[in-house]
């Protein structure tokens, strides 16, 4: 889901805790590419953002990058651009003719970031999840993990899973092709990424919000930008059977998306609303907020 937390109590949250000298002037890399999906033989739009901590995130701006593909076993040049001034890089290609996932890299320098294109031949069941208040205990637990890595303090597994989330994705992953689609902004990619590994949640696309504005946790933001996301899936060969969410914006967007109120799993506060169902399949269902 999107993180319901305004970006000025966020600061807020970060000022009471003490900041080591040098973090504010750090540069860590908060880079990431976004997973694509594409009809056989047709253009498909490839995205990365290119991102430096500085207390804040530093777009990289109007920066060379490279991206490469692994081809029968090898890695290939796909092609270079130049990053916008909010630090996105986009490429246009067209798709391998044979359906399955094509991994792919981006680079600027000797900094990476990963991310997969998978081929859709024909209609094909997924189920979407929300992260945020959804896998995790609580929209808070991203910001709080957030902070600790400005502090240099991370904690190794990053925010809580919410108990019996990793059974219920596998339990999906059973008929379905499993969707992660987050409200976070770009620089929050690569970490959301590591985070679905580290506690061992099914392989599945990874999506997040276009940009950094998109984040905002309204419907004309990421209530939006997740349903336009949700269409362009549909529209590459996805069928949506099951949607899990926390949000009154996730609600919308699978609505708009027309997935059926039935199947449309919602935690905490907002459970039920709009005839969906309070809780989800498999899931702990008390919210810990």
């Amino acid at each position: 889901m999107e993180p319901r937390i305004r970006l000025p109590l966020i600061a807020a949250v970060l000022a009471v805790v003490p900041v080591p000298a040098g973090v504010l002037e750090s540069r860590t890399p908060y880079h990431s590419a976004s997973d694509a999906v594409a009809r056989p033989d047709s253009a498909v739009l490839l995205t990365a953002w290119f991102h430096h901590s500085a207390g804040v995130q530093k777009s990289l701006e109007h920066a060379p990058v490279r991206a490469e593909w692994q081809v029968d076993g090898a890695w290939k040049p796909l092609g270079e651009t130049t990053t916008d001034g909010e630090g996105k890089a986009v490429l246009t290609v067209k798709a391998p003719s044979r359906p399955g996932t094509v991994r792919l890299r981006w680079w600027y320098q000797l900094q990476s970031a990963d991310a997969n294109l998978v081929v859709v031949a024909e209609s094909r069941p997924a189920s979407v999840f929300d992260i945020d208040g959804t896998l995790t205990v609580s929209d808070l637990e991203n910001w709080k993990d957030y902070g600790r890595r400005l502090r240099r303090s991370p904690k190794p597994e990053g925010p809580r899973p919410r108990p019996h989330a990793v059974e219920a994705v596998q339990a999906c992953a059973t008929d379905s092709f499993i969707v992660y689609l987050t409200g976070r902004p770009p620089w929050l990619g690569g970490p959301t990424r590591a985070w679905l590994a580290i506690h061992h949640f099914p392989e599945g696309l990874v999506l997040w919000m276009p940009t950094t504005g998109a984040a905002m946790p309204t419907q004309a933001h990421v209530g939006a930008a997740k349903a336009v996301q949700l269409k362009a899936l549909q529209a590459a060969g996805f069928t949506f059977i099951r949607a899990y969410g926390n949000a009154a914006t996730d609600i919308r967007a699978y609505a708009a998306a027309g997935i059926p109120k039935a199947q449309t799993y919602i935690m905490g506060r907002h459970g039920g609303e709009g005839g969906t169902v309070a809780g989800g399949e498999g899931f702990s269902m008390p919210d810990s907020r």
